[in-house]
């Protein structure tokens, strides 16, 4: 995954580049530690594999989130993203939540459910506010002598 950011995803026309890279790179590393999870606390088979899956979604929200937010603070973000974003990064984001919360909720009834659930919009709430908590001028700047 990793190779394939730094030599793929800026070529035109990789479009379907950037989902397959980030769920080898970013979506691997999540899933693993899903998977990880769900082995030490004994899960089925089944389980597993739906751990692996909910977290290789994760993963690929939130390097969708990271790019956005990339974007938003006027950092370079690939060729690979802009074109599988089209002009509607947040809709594509709203796409990926939609995945991951939809396999959380084929997991079995426990406490820890409604973390699936609610972890990655909390998590991509936190990411865009910091983002745009760091696009404000600091109080330092606008109270110093000089201005205003």
């Amino acid at each position: 995954g990793q190779v394939a950011d730094l030599f793929v995803s800026n070529w035109r026309g990789s479009k379907k580049l950037y989902p397959e890279t980030f769920n080898k790179k970013t979506g691997a590393m999540f899933g693993l530690t899903m998977v990880l999870g769900a082995r030490i606390a004994k899960a089925t088979p089944e389980q597993i594999l739906l751990a692996r899956h909910y977290g290789r979604s994760l993963g690929f929200l939130f390097q969708v989130a990271d790019d956005i937010a990339d974007l938003k603070a006027n950092k370079s973000v690939s060729d690979s993203f802009r074109e599988w974003a089209g002009p509607n990064p947040e809709g594509r984001l709203q796409e990926a939540m939609e995945e991951v919360i939809k396999l959380a909720r084929e997991f079995p009834d426990s406490p820890v459910k409604m973390h699936l659930e609610v972890m990655p919009k909390y998590s991509v709430a936190r990411l865009m506010a910091e983002v745009e908590d760091a696009q404000k001028p600091s109080r330092e700047h606008s109270n110093s002598p000089g201005q205003g």
